[in-house]
Formats: C-alpha cells, sequence, structure tokens
C-alpha cells in the first residue's frame, strides 16, 4: 500500500495565523456589517394612490414608486412581459393585499397586515432562524464569518415567501429592509420600490418567481459526485497520494478542488487575490496533472476571486486599462484587506477576466470555485449602475462572467461560489461558506440551505465536518451523513476531512453513505433536470412539499430530498435516537424497511452509523451500480417499487422515461415508456409467480426476500411486464 498523505501539512497550521494576521480586517468589517444591521430609513410622508403605478404581468402584479428600475440583469427583458395596468384602489392590490406606502429619507417603504399564525421563509441564505417572522432583516451581502451570524450573511435575496399563500420580490440591488417583528412587515430599500407580489403554493411560486429572474441549469451529472477539498492541499504530490487513498478504500469521488496555494506568489501577500498563474513548484506541469487525474475519472476545481493583488504585474495591466472599481479616482480596497477590486460593470474588465479564467478552462479545469465577491466597496466608482446597486449586484455580475466563460468555450458550467443575490440561481453551485466545526454550526449551516431553497435556489453545499477547526469523530460522522444527502457534497475545512483520518468507524460510516449517494444519481440527476424547468429545489424544507400540514411550519431538522426521500440527520452530540414527522401517507424506513404512518412525529432508532432515511410508500427511487466516479458505470438502473400496486415515477438521462406499476385484476403491472436499457425492477411485498412481458427481455426473475426481483432488457418501444403474484 502506498503510503498516506499525512493528517497535517504545515499550511494547516499556517491558515489559523494568517487569519489572527488579519484580524484588523475582520474587526473592521464586523463594524460595518453591525452598522448596516442597525439601518433604519426615516418615514418621511404617507405616499399617495396617485404616485403608485401598479400594473399586471402575467400572475405577478407589480407595485412601483418612483422612476422605473433599470436592472436587466435581475429581471431580464421585463419589457418583453404584457404588462396591464391597474387601478390602485386606495392602496389595494386584487383585494387581499392591502398596504401602505411611505416615502422614506434615502428611498420608499411599503407595509402590509400578517394574518394569525403566518409564517415567513426565503431572504437567501439565512442562518440564524428558518420563520422569519418576528425579526428584523437587513439584506446586504457580506462575509458571514461562520454560520452562527444573526444578521450577516453571504447570499442575501430580496424575496419572501409566506405560509399564507404569496410571494413577494424586491427588483432592485440596494440595501433592502424587512421588519416583521409587529403584525405587519415593513420593506424598505435606498432607491425606488419595485415590488412584485404572487400568490400560489410554494411549488407554485418557486416556479413563477424563477420564471421572472432565471431558471437554474441542469448542472453536469458528475457535479454530482463527491468533491474533496482542503484549505489547503500543498501540492501536486499530496493531492495524488489523497486520490490513490481513496481508491484504495474504495470511496467515489469525482472533484479535487484546489485551493489557493495553486497559485504562484500565494505565499508573498498577505489577503486573499487571484493571479491566475501556476505555482509550478508546488504543482509541476499542471496540464498533465489534470490529464491524469481525468484518466481516473477525476475532474479539477480551481479556487479564484475578484480580487487583484498589490504591486504585482496584473494589478499594474488591470489599474492601466480602468478594469479596477475606483473612489477618489484611485483603486478601491476591498473592505476586509488591501486588495483591488475588479469591475464587473465594466465589459471590457468582464472580458478580460474572462480570457484570464478561460486559459485555466482550456487546460482542462472543470469547474471553479468562484470565492468571496461580497467585499466590493459600496462607495466605489463603477462603470455602470448607481452607488446604491453595485455592492449587492457584485456577486451576481462576479459569477456570471465566470459562469460565461464555460458556456463561451462549449463546456458546461459549473462554479462553486460562496456569494449571491436575486438571479444568481441561474449560475450554480453555491455552497455555505466558513462555518464552524460545532454542533451549533451544523444545526444553522441547515436552517441557511433551507431558506436558501426557498429563494429561488435549486444547488447548495456546505463543507462536510464544518470549515474553522477540527471536528470530533462523532460530529465528523454526522456532518457526513447529513451533506452527503444535500444537493452537492463536499469535503473542505482548514483541517484534514478525508474520512481515514477520524478512525476506522468514520471510515466505514462515511464510505457506506458515499456509495449509497452514488447509487442515488440517478434519482439526483433527475430531481435536477426537474429543478432546471420548474426552478424547485433539490433540497427541500418540509413545509416547500406540504404546505398544507401546519405541523411542518417550523421543521428545520429533517428535510426531503426531491420529491421522494425523507432525510433526517441527527444534529445533537450524543443522540442514538431521532424524532421524526411523518407527513401524511405512508413512509418506508430505507434500513429495514419498516412502514411508518403519517401524519405525526415518531422516534426512530438513530446509531451513530445510521442516518434516517425514508422513501415515500408510492415512490419508485432509481439506483445506479457501484462505481468509482459517476457514469464510470451506468447500467443497470435499479428501481426500488416500494408499493407495487400504486406507484410511478419520471427518470431522466438524455431522455424523460414514464415509469409506473399497478394492481390490475389478479396482477401487478409494469409500465416503461420506450428506452434501450438494461434494468432491475425490483417490487416490495409481493411473491411473483409468473412474469409476461411485451417489448422486454427479461433475463431474469428472482425471489429475494421481500423483494421480488426481474432483470430485463427494454427494446425500444413502450414496455410492459405483467406479474401474476401469490395473493
Amino acid at each position: 500500500m502506498k503510503s498516506r498523505p499525512r493528517a497535517f501539512t504545515i499550511e494547516s497550521f499556517m491558515i489559523p495565523i494568517l487569519y489572527f494576521i488579519s484580524a484588523p480586517w475582520v474587526v473592521k468589517h464586523l463594524i460595518e456589517s453591525r452598522a448596516v444591521s442597525n439601518w433604519k430609513p426615516t418615514l418621511i410622508r404617507k405616499v399617495t394612490p396617485s404616485e403608485i403605478l401598479v400594473s399586471r404581468f402575467g400572475k405577478w402584479q407589480r407595485i412601483r414608486i418612483g422612476e422605473e428600475v433599470d436592472l436587466p440583469i435581475i429581471v431580464e427583458e421585463i419589457e418583453e412581459h404584457k404588462a396591464t395596468n391597474l387601478e390602485s384602489s386606495g392602496g389595494t392590490v386584487l383585494g387581499d393585499f392591502q398596504f401602505s406606502a411611505s416615502e422614506t429619507d434615502d428611498g420608499f417603504a411599503i407595509s402590509w397586515e400578517l394574518k394569525s399564525g403566518e409564517h415567513l421563509y426565503g431572504l437567501g441564505e439565512r442562518f440564524n432562524t428558518f420563520d422569519l417572522r418576528g425579526k428584523r432583516h437587513v439584506l446586504q451581502a457580506a462575509d458571514a464569518i461562520g454560520s452562527n451570524s444573526s444578521f450577516r450573511s453571504y447570499k442575501p435575496v430580496p424575496f419572501l415567501l409566506s405560509s399564507a399563500g404569496y410571494g413577494v420580490f424586491i427588483n432592485t440591488a440596494s440595501r433592502v429592509l424587512f421588519d416583521a417583528r409587529g403584525d405587519r412587515c415593513l420593506t424598505a430599500c435606498r432607491v425606488p420600490l419595485d415590488m412584485w407580489i404572487v400568490y400560489g403554493t410554494p411549488k407554485e411560486i418557486i416556479t413563477e418567481y424563477t420564471n421572472l429572474t432565471g431558471r437554474p441549469p441542469l448542472i453536469p451529472k458528475w457535479a454530482l459526485g463527491l468533491w474533496i477539498s482542503r484549505c489547503m492541499y500543498p501540492s501536486r504530490k499530496y493531492i495524488e497520494q489523497v486520490v490513490d487513498t481513496m481508491w484504495e478504500e474504495e470511496i467515489p469521488c469525482d472533484v479535487v478542488s484546489l485551493d489557493p496555494l495553486w497559485l504562484k506568489h500565494r505565499l508573498f501577500y498577505l489577503r486573499d487575490s487571484i493571479t491566475f498563474e501556476w505555482d509550478e513548484k508546488r504543482f509541476p506541469n499542471p496540464t498533465e496533472m489534470i490529464e491524469q487525474f481525468a484518466e481516473k475519472g477525476i475532474k479539477i476545481c480551481l479556487w479564484i476571486n475578484p480580487y487583484i493583488p498589490l504591486l504585482l504585474p496584473i494589478f499594474r495591466e488591470a489599474k492601466s486599462k480602468g478594469y479596477l472599481v475606483t473612489r477618489r479616482g484611485r483603486p478601491a480596497l476591498t473592505n476586509d484587506g488591501p486588495s483591488a477590486v475588479v469591475d464587473f460593470s465594466n465589459d471590457e474588465a468582464v472580458n478580460w477576466y474572462k480570457r484570464k479564467t478561460a486559459a485555466l478552462i482550456k487546460q482542462g479545469v472543470k469547474a471553479l470555485k468562484t470565492d468571496y465577491g461580497e467585499a466590493a466597496p459600496e462607495d466605489g466608482d463603477y462603470k455602470k449602475y448607481s452607488k446604491n446597486y453595485n455592492h449587492n449586484l457584485y456577486p451576481l455580475l462576479y459569477n456570471r462572467a465566470v459562469y460565461e466563460t464555460f458556456e463561451e468555450l462549449g463546456e458546461p458550467g459549473v462554479l462553486w461560489a460562496r456569494s449571491a443575490w436575486a438571479g444568481s440561481q441561474r449560475y450554480p453551485v453555491h455552497w455555505s461558506g466558513d462555518s464552524k466545526c460545532t454542533w451549533h454550526d451544523l444545526r444553522h449551516v441547515l436552517i441557511g440551505g433551507l431558506n436558501f431553497s426557498l429563494s429561488g435556489f435549486a444547488y447548495w453545499s456546505h463543507d462536510i465536518g464544518g470549515f474553522m477547526g477540527m471536528p470530533s469523530r462523532e460530529l465528523y460522522i454526522r456532518w457526513a451523513q447529513c451533506g452527503l444527502f444535500v444537493s452537492n457534497a463536499r469535503l473542505h475545512g482548514i483541517t484534514p476531512r478525508e474520512p481515514w483520518v477520524f478512525g476506522k468507524k468514520a471510515l466505514e460510516v462515511f464510505k457506506h453513505y458515499a456509495k449509497l449517494r452514488y447509487q442515488l444519481i440517478p434519482y439526483l440527476y433527475t430531481v435536477s433536470y426537474n429543478a432546471s424547468k420548474t426552478g424547485h429545489p433539490v433540497l427541500r424544507p418540509m413545509v416547500f412539499e406540504f404546505p398544507a400540514d401546519e405541523n411542518v411550519h417550523e421543521v428545520t431538522e429533517q428535510f426531503m430530498l426531491g420529491d421522494d426521500l425523507l432525510i433526517a440527520p441527527v444534529l445533537e452530540k450524543g443522540r442514538r435516537k431521532k424524532k421524526v414527522y411523518f407527513p401524511e401517507g405512508k413512509w418506508i424506513d430505507w434500513h429495514d424497511l419498516l412502514e411508518y404512518e403519517g401524519q405525526g412525529f415518531q422516534e426512530v432508532s438513530a446509531p451513530l452509523e445510521r442516518l434516517p432515511i425514508f422513501a415515500r410508500k408510492k415512490s419508485i427511487v432509481p439506483l445506479a451500480p457501484g462505481m468509482n466516479f459517476v457514469d464510470e458505470n451506468t447500467q443497470p438502473v435499479t428501481l426500488l417499487i416500494f408499493d407495487p400496486e400504486e406507484s410511478n415515477c419520471k427518470l431522466y438521462d438524455g431522455d424523460e422515461i414514464t415509469i409506473s406499476s399497478s394492481k390490475e385484476k389478479n396482477s401487478i403491472v409494469f409500465r416503461m415508456s420506450p428506452t434501450k436499457q438494461s434494468f432491475v425492477a425490483r417490487f416490495f411485498g409481493i411473491k411473483g409467480r409468473k412474469a409476461e412481458s411485451k417489448n422486454v427481455k427479461i433475463i431474469e426473475t428472482l425471489q429475494d426476500g421481500n423483494w421480488f426481483q426481474i432483470a430485463f432488457t427494454t427494446l425500444g418501444e413502450g414496455a410492459i411486464i405483467k406479474i401474476l403474484y401469490e395473493q
């Protein structure tokens, strides 16, 4: 066996030192963030109905006060929607939505009455609370500095979803206030107010919102595999050892992500910024390295950011050509350290940055970790847009530029982005940033992801094990069980996150659930495909899937993965049981196939090695064969049919396949729309006697305990299998 990589490197101990050295900028940032959070617009006067323009765009009602908001980057081609002007009727929009409007000292505000028992969600990735009712929220992109933040967010989004059946979107990039502490909700922004309202269920509202601001695309299948990373892998030799060990331990993996040490000059400037040049002493012959990893199915992701280091040639180049944000005629520095800021409102600067990233993509890099983006100077001078807009608009412009570079080169765009604003769902994937290695942060990271999912974003991830610190074995295992079953899964932290570092038990548990994730790739890819059509997230709060069930309005310690899988991770130290809420219907325990009846809470067994997972009884869950990387083996696809008498699903793998199983007279009839593939259908709870088929070549039938199994190949036409079974 080859030697394993060292668990700790010199760089592992350097990072906390660098954080300590940069403490003055962190303190400065915290002070500025607190000032933003305390922002209180002063109401000057009531706005009269004659000053309010009310119009209808499809299913949306739009309330506009002040000048037209010119932000096509957020709501694209808005004038192509046919608008119908409506009377404001003294402050009433479509009957139930009663509002009052005011002018403030720097903009406008609107307030409306909240119903008793009404819950509010969304507003981006908010870690501190799931139900936003009863709190005050200022939306301004900021480094959250850990996920236990009470007011900061990397990804604020001015979109609010109510349990009362409506969604509110503020079309702006200025600082926005939502104050829901009383019996009314007040929203205010620093510029003309452009408010959009739509009605429906959470699914209908998210579909309409992403129709307005952009659908998330279908990401490539390999991006659903496991990503491994560390802050920071020190060398080519080191990551080769890590990948070799992953293979030796039979842990599937698709992406290796390299943080800043891939960059030349990285150790010679204090704060993080970008030069786009490889450090070929640490990573010799990077093109060859990328090619050799590709032969093993491994893609390379590189860390980048939008800040330029001072004193180096790249800074002089960008400054001389006018590509930097300025302040009083000089390059403006970020508000958390001495780096210049690329002006992504400048088309020439965008093209320059694209050329830099294109060189990496042409080398074979398949993903870019677009870190930062929250520190654009609010008082800087930009090529386009007003000062009120550019700070919050910056994450959207930055990530768009990088994503478009992939598209222009004919590659599927895959980012690993930290910052966001409304519309950023068009440029996935996003992750939760720098959480601490604590149980508290594990719980609040998940809360952030649940709110983010209700803000129009389909893809979201977090650092398995936490980022800052070293997790205990138990925390690492529980975090892995949670993190392997969101849309995208990544190991990352300042200290090692490879499972063998945490001992034999952790390695066994991690390996088991990593392999299960890879089996679920057909399911996850189908959910991702549906997200590209509807905007519905992969990670779903219970209230998104079951909005009529009042018991789930504040449930945050379990979630749905797509339509049919309920995931209930253990989020407390020492817990070996889990209280799970089962919505209406019947649910099958993934591990022991016990059946649970909703609606209600039940306590289930959750020893350290077990993640409680439940499938809807009427679901059909597709599973891939075992693999070391995505699509290494694609057939046969196994179909788990938990209720043969009434189940159905749609499977997507380039084509959409409709699958159903139903009871007809004295037999089970299985149907599949035209395709040419190999499958294994497993029917739970029946003892089959005979199988008859049409447009199918049956290879084998087998009674495997409670499962009746049929291995078959479809012949390109609609397939039918009729199963006679013991009644």
